[in-house]
């Protein structure tokens, strides 16, 4: 596969870039933790409570641990847990990425992921102590997804397109994106994982307008805010040497799983296992039997098949001359993270994981909420236990992942319990503060610092506020190929490569700003591209709809989710399946 990338090896790069600075330091040093801000790419369940902007019903979760619909936006788990509440759980991470966030104030914004994690180190120093808790925080991973609803509706369909030109608001985007990771790393965090949006014109949602093949036009959009947006994190990295910045790009193995699904196991990337081109119904009785057919879950998220291997299929990805393997790539981000010089310490790792941003990362965030959730059937069909849990995918999605990737953990809970509620970014920051807090009551104050200090800090923002998605490859999702047919939406993804080219200088920016800190810009774009439009050649049959949902989120229990989500790009309009992510 010539111009596939693999989410797996770009995510062990990654981290080996994040972990060495030169060669030959510490060998085996891993982040002690992993947090997920941002959107649905990260969320584990924080929505779960909200009415709206949750998936905590099968089909989703139908491919998760217990096949239960913890409230990802995917089939199984999502990235934050195939990356990485109990007091093992302050100690080891929590997830506070929530679908249908954004980094915009005018999405749902991530201010309350924010507080939630203040709220958390609250909490965990009460667990810790004081010194443990801030050496946990130091020394753990935070991930973040932003930017896929910005783009897709504060943007796109919103009011932003009337005071910003799309370059412009990339560029704002980023500007926001790095303030957020700015507001982190005062809080102690000094390892980074920020990742790119999804190939927007690679979803069914997008293929269902526009034929089966990715949307060219959105896919350039989120190309552009991911050469932002990397640029933002490269900045951001120079800033503060002390930290550790890495971006991960998801956009080009997405693009490339959904172009060539056969070639990735796949026999579906043009609609969604479960749903269509929408999202997946409560117990649709139309859920594919086999999601590992199917790139996509419904009409945005992938399946858990596809973020497996946009997180970790590192051995195909050597085979490919110009793709680049997320696993390869996280292994690299990480040594880069933690080495500064060769021959140091062995057998450091990350003392947690922490997620922010969208539903990428969601794992279960909306539950509580009205709207905004998938924490019921068929949702979660693929989860260990078949169990919905809110992660819209129909198993795990990045977040839990990417912990099981770097044995933090199996499967990253949503931090909010039944009766809280989460959605906007600025709220997972408080959300962060609350868990430092925590944890400084298990370990104690100086473990605490360190922890932090030593984990990797995903971020995903951007694609609610651009686009009805994470910032990935718009133009390929379903909901883009819905309305511009089958092929590729190029407008969308030009939109999208506006704002992560952005994002990715502001991150930059952010860098030289703090040169203790090492921020890196995770590129999901171009990988979602070239899955999108190539699934068959990453296994994938279907990259024009979700396995479950169509152009939307999967409906409670629906019938017309696909049977293997394993075959589907997509497992919703606008998620991967978690076949896609790893």
């Amino acid at each position: 596969m010539a111009s596939a990338s693999s989410f797996i090896l770009f995510i062990l790069q990654a981290s080996a870039c994040l972990f060495f600075c030169t060669i030959g330091a510490q060998a085996n040093k891993t982040f002690s933790a992993i947090f997920s801000f941002g959107d649905s790419i990260l969320d584990t369940g924080m929505n779960n409570n909200l009415l709206s902007g949750r998936c905590n019903y099968p089909p989703y979760g139908r491919d998760f641990p217990g096949k239960v619909a913890t409230g990802r936006f995917c089939n199984g788990k999502n990235p934050t847990d195939l990356i990485d509440l109990q007091n093992d759980d302050l100690l080891t991470g929590v997830g506070f990425a929530s679908g249908g966030s954004g980094i915009d104030p005018l999405t749902s914004t991530m201010s309350q992921q924010l507080q939630y994690f203040k709220d958390y180190i609250g909490k965990l120093t009460g667990v810790a102590g004081e010194e443990k808790a801030k050496a946990i925080i130091a020394n753990s991973l935070v991930l973040m997804s932003a930017g896929n609803n910005d783009i897709g509706v504060s943007y796109t369909a919103g009011m932003r397109k009337l005071e910003y030109t799309f370059p412009a608001y990339c560029a704002q985007l980023v500007t926001w994106s790095t303030t957020f990771l700015e507001q982190l790393y005062a809080l102690g965090a000094r390892r980074f994982g920020v990742l790119s949006t999804v190939a927007f014109g690679c979803e069914p949602s997008a293929r269902l307008t526009g034929g089966s093949s990715c949307s060219m036009a959105a896919n350039l959009g989120a190309q552009m805010y991911n050469n932002l947006l990397k640029a933002g994190i490269a900045s951001l990295q120079s800033k503060h040497p002390d930290a550790k910045l890495v971006f991960f790009d998801i956009f080009t193995p997405l693009v490339n799983i959904a172009s060539n699904p056969q070639q990735f196991g796949f026999q579906n990337a043009n609609s969604g296992c479960c749903g269509g081109a929408s999202i997946c119904l409560p117990f649709s009785q139309f859920t594919c039997p086999d999601a590992s057919t199917y790139v996509f879950w419904d009409f945005l998220h992938p399946t858990e098949k596809t973020y497996r291997i946009i997180v970790s299929d590192h051995s195909e990805f050597v085979k490919m001359a110009s793709a680049s393997s997320f696993i390869l790539f996280i292994l690299q981000a990480c040594a880069y993270l933690f080495f500064d010089t060769i021959g140091a310490q062995a057998n450091k790792t990350f003392s947690a994981i922490f997620s922010f941003g969208d539903t990428i990362l969601d794992t279960g965030m909306n539950n509580n909420l009205l709207s905004g959730r998938c924490n019921y059937p068929p949702y979660g069909r693929d989860f260990p236990g078949k169990v919905a849990t809110g992660r819209f995918c129909n198993g795990k999605n990045p977040t839990d992942l990417i912990a099981e990737t770097l044995g933090i953990k199996d499967i990253v809970p949503a931090y909010l319990k039944p009766d809280l509620q989460i959605v906007a970014m600025s709220q997972q920051l408080q959300y962060f503060k609350d868990y430092i807090d925590k944890l400084t009551g298990v370990a104690g104050e100086e473990k605490v610092k360190a922890i932090i200090a030593n984990s990797l800090v995903l971020m995903s923002a951007g694609n609610n506020d651009i686009g009805v998605s994470y910032t990935a490859a718009f133009g390929c999702e379903p909901s883009a190929r819905f309305i511009g047919g089958s092929s590729y939406s190029m407008v969308a993804n030009l939109g999208a490569q506006m704002y992560n080219n952005l994002l990715k200088a502001g991150i930059a920016s952010l860098q030289s700003k703090h040169p203790d800190a090492k921020l890196v810009f995770f590129d999901i774009f171009t990988p979602l591209v070239n899955i999108a439009s190539n699934p068959q050649q990453f296994g994938f049959q279907n990259a024009n709809f979700g396995c479950c949902g169509g152009s939307g989120l999967c409906l409670p229990f629906s019938p017309f989710a696909c049977p293997d989500a394993s075959t589907y790009v997509f497992w919703d309009f606008v998620h991967p399946t978690e076949k896609l992510i790893e």
